[in-house]
């Protein structure tokens, strides 16, 4: 399902329910007020019948018209009164229930009063009664007054209250999906145009997203854009390493294969044969070496963090068994928990050829430091050897330089490292340390 016909629905659902919560609320208030309005009104029409109600001795009543309701007076008005006395006989009865069928009144105790909803023949009626003992001459006469309204009128006044009422909010209900509609339209524009961007870049007509976006949307981008970098990054490192393999191999070979004609033509003796040839494979092997690490360095990854004391821990391990002679002692400062973003496999490449050179060149204190500026952590490796030579601090990072010709290694060591650091936008800076030999320091995104 799409993320916008889930927010379309998801916005239905909430407008229904409130449409449908907000209607019964109104509706339920409506019923409710208008039927305390008409209690009211037949409480107030109770005490008009009671203020002309008159009764002689003989217990006959009559009945001062002024003072009654005029729809007491209209045949089928609605409005009904009864005055019963407490066998349930009526005594007296509005001219308006002449011609009509309406609920049998009630008999009620003295001060009782009563106010219910009557079905009668397919009809609904209110009806209010109330107990009292009147004073007629000297007699005392229990009787109990009742009124009774048709709701026909009233239900009807209710009904129409209702389809006014839902007609509104369906009205309501439509002008506010249409709005809501507009409104994630407008609003999923910014991903629609990504969607767009990475469509054209997968047909190659883009290499990256360029659009300007909201806030919200520019983390996405951007972790896109360094992630087409990676790839893109990747594959030149490929076809980049294959070129220089192939490049690199050519002086060697043809070395090679001169010396090979020489000695078949006798030009060499067999010990300058197999001393020519080892100097040169082992320039081939450096080359291939070289070559495959940086086609195989990952570079900048979006999700990958290496935890690094405890890679740095396992490349010190190893060295202390290679330079068990040495004695060296690591002061090691960084944190169990700190991290870098840095693929781990890079990170013991890079660490595992810092700590080789400090090993190979330190009396016997190697010291590792981490500090931070601006959440970018700057990591140090220093020792106590002769340190490096100002004019050499450059070259050394030349693939193939080395400072010393006697001690064992092929001069790619800082060559791979700052290859490495070059895919993750770092490089080194080479100075002297306190300890008294080399510092070599560098940045990576924390």
């Amino acid at each position: 399902m799409s993320l916008k016909l889930r927010l379309i629905i998801s916005s239905l659902l909430i407008l229904l329910f409130f449409i449908i919560v907000t209607g019964y609320t109104l509706d339920k208030a409506f019923y409710t007020a208008n039927k305390t309005a008409m209690q009211e009104q037949l409480t107030t029409q109770l005490y008009l019948l009671m203020a002309a109600t008159e009764i002689d001795n003989n217990a006959d009543i009559s009945m001062a018209a002024s003072l009654l309701e005029s729809k007491f007076s209209l045949p089928s008005s609605g409005l009904y009164a009864y005055i019963t006395d407490h066998n349930n006989k009526v005594l007296w009865k509005s001219l308006s229930t002449i011609g009509i069928s309406s609920p049998q009144p009630i008999t009620l105790g003295k001060g009782l009063q009563e106010f219910k909803q009557q079905p009668f023949n397919g009809n609904d009626y209110y009806n209010l009664s109330y107990g009292v003992n009147w004073l007629a001459g000297d007699n005392n006469i229990h009787i109990t007054f009742n009124i009774q309204n048709d709701l026909a009128n009233f239900n009807q006044q209710i009904a129409n209250y209702r389809t006014t009422l839902w007609s509104w909010l369906a009205g309501m209900a439509i002008l506010l999906l249409i709005a809501l509609s507009a409104l994630l339209y407008w609003g999923l524009s910014p991903l629609r145009k990504v969607m767009d961007e990475v469509n054209a870049i997968e047909n190659g007509h883009q290499e990256t997203i360029t659009g300007l976006y909201p806030p919200e949307i520019q983390v996405l981008t951007k972790s896109i854009n360094e992630l087409i970098e990676h790839a893109q990054n990747r594959q030149n490192r490929y076809k980049n390493a294959l070129g220089d393999l192939a490049h690199s191999l050519k002086t060697p070979l043809a070395v090679i294969r001169g010396i090979i004609e020489k000695r078949t033509t006798n030009e060499l003796s067999q010990n300058d044969l197999i001393g020519q040839l080892d100097e040169h494979i082992s320039k081939i092997d450096s080359n291939i070496q070289y070559h495959l690490q940086r086609a195989t360095t990952t570079g900048k990854s979006l999700s990958q963090k290496t935890t690094i004391k405890p890679t740095i821990e396992r490349i010190i391990s190893t060295l202390n068994k290679v330079h068990h002679e040495k004695n060296v002692h690591v002061e090691n400062h960084l944190s169990k928990s700190q991290t870098i973003n840095i693929n781990e496999d890079d990170a013991l490449e890079l660490f595992g050829n810092l700590l080789e050179n400090a090993y190979k060149w330190c009396n016997n204190k190697v010291r590792i430091t981490l500090l931070l500026q601006n959440r970018q952590p700057t990591i140090c490796i220093e020792d106590d050897g002769t340190g490096i030579n100002e004019n050499n601090r450059q070259k050394i990072m030349q693939r193939g330089f080395r400072a010393d010709s006697n001690t064992p290694g092929h001069g790619i060591g800082l060559a791979i490292v700052q290859d490495i650091l070059a895919m993750y936008h770092s490089e080194l800076a080479i100075s002297q340390s306190d300890l008294g030999g080399a510092k070599i320091c560098f940045k990576l995104q924390r």
